[in-house]
């Protein structure tokens, strides 16, 4: 049997790691999140059209996430592969980029923090989900681990929104009006310096990768990982237009912004979080197949496209709502099928690099088309529903060529060749 992740690693202390990472990913979710719920105050600031503001709210973030991941390919492996450094550095940042976007006052200041938020949270997601997906756990703890620490994204979406919804109603009583949305920033900037704090005390006891026990994963040829890949980013581009526009098409139906953040924050956290246990639950049972991650993904993406169609379409609020509620909870269903069927495709000595090339492919792809896509044909539209029901049937197909063309690259590897 290989070696564990640290010889002196105690369940205590791995419990207490997974639980501080699962933290730390819920609010590295709610920093990127934030901007969507305070994007109609801080264009009365600075001004910006819906092209630029759906970059605000994936593009720009995606640029800076990549050059995290590019910085990391060429420094030295002692540096690129240590989680303690990789984590601290990345908290840090996220939390300096979060407390000066307050102080922004261009365009270019905004674009600026955005970018090295990514940067940020570069460093730091990739290496959490390594350790927390260390294969040569078992699979009913593989999952369970990995379900709480990716349903943490969910509850920090929600929790961002709701936290700027009531700051918002909060600081009005305070400050002018515009200006609410600076102190909102600088005020939850401190859950960051706390979880760093925390971190630094306990960086003692974490861990550098794992390494993992040999035959744990499935390890197929590039070409299908390839097609994994792609289909992989059909959720993420679905939800991160999706969530980035909602407070925005809630509000256009008639909510008040607060009231808006406040809805899109609660289906978050029930429909986001409940989809990523569901989805932890769903691989248990259903076992490390490789054909079963990227059917449930398939599945899930189009019945979420559906609801969606059935949201848009929707006369009253009530049922707008409970339609995106049901497509939320079938898209982070998705989202942890695709990042738990990527764990079996990685080599032991590749899981750092692995994950980086997943997070970095679907952050790329993912949050950086999705917001500006909708948006941009939002644009052309003039009608932001149509835009949301477009890029939903979009990502559908897409899923749908994707899984086709794995399956297909699969297959004729199986295959046996003809001899003379």
């Amino acid at each position: 049997m290989s070696k564990r992740i640290s010889d002196s690693m105690t369940k205590p202390s791995a419990a207490s790691m997974g639980f501080w990472l699962a933290i730390g990913h819920m609010l590295a979710f709610a920093d990127r999140s934030k901007i969507a719920g305070l994007l109609p105050l801080i264009r009365h600031d600075i001004p910006m059209s819906d092209a630029v503001a759906g970059a605000m709210l994936g593009t720009i973030f995606t640029l800076g996430y990549v050059i995290g991941l590019v910085a990391l390919a060429v420094l030295p492996p002692r540096f690129s592969n240590n989680a303690t450094w990789r984590i601290l550095v990345g908290v840090g940042l996220g939390a300096a980029a979060s407390l000066a976007t307050g102080f922004v006052r261009s365009l270019t200041e905004l674009i600026l923090v955005r970018a090295v938020l990514g940067f940020g949270q570069a460093l730091f997601i990739p290496a959490a989900l390594t350790l927390l997906a260390d294969a040569s756990v078992v699979l009913p703890l593989r999952t369970r681990q990995m379900a709480r620490f990716l349903a943490a994204a969910s509850l920090g979406r929600g929790a961002g929104l709701l936290l700027v919804a009531a700051a918002v109603a909060a600081l009005q009583w305070f400050v002018a009006a515009g200006a609410p949305w600076r102190w909102v920033f600088a005020v939850t900037t401190v859950p960051n310096l706390i979880l760093l704090a925390v971190l630094w005390h306990a960086r003692e006891r974490s861990v550098a990768a794992p390494t993992v026990e040999a035959g744990t994963s499935i390890i197929p040829p590039t070409g299908v990982k390839f097609a994994y890949l792609l289909l992989a980013t059909a959720p993420f581009v679905l939800i991160q237009g999706f969530v980035g526009w909602l407070p925005t098409l809630l509000h256009e139906r008639g909510l008040t912004i607060p009231t808006a953040a406040t809805v899109a924050g609660v289906q978050a956290i029930v429909a986001g979080a409940g989809g990523q246990l569901t989805g932890g639950t769903l691989m248990r049972r259903l076992g490390t197949g490789f054909h079963i991650a990227p059917l449930v993904v398939v599945a899930a993406v189009i019945l979420a496209s559906g609801f969606i169609g059935v949201g848009v379409a929707a006369d009253g609020i009530a049922g707008t709502v409970a339609a995106f509620v049901v497509a939320y909870y079938l898209l982070a269903i998705a989202l942890f099928g695709a990042i738990f069927g990527w764990q079996q495709l990685l080599s032991a000595d590749g899981a750092m690099s692995g994950n980086g090339t997943l997070m970095g492919t679907v952050t790329f792809v993912g949050v950086g088309l999705g917001p500006i896509l909708t948006g941009a044909i939002a644009g052309h539209l003039h009608n932001l529903g149509a835009a949301l029901a477009a890029t939903a049937t979009t990502c559908a197909i897409w899923s749908i060529l994707t899984w086709a063309a794995m399956l297909m690259l699969y297959r004729r590897r199986a295959e046996p060749r003809a001899t003379l």
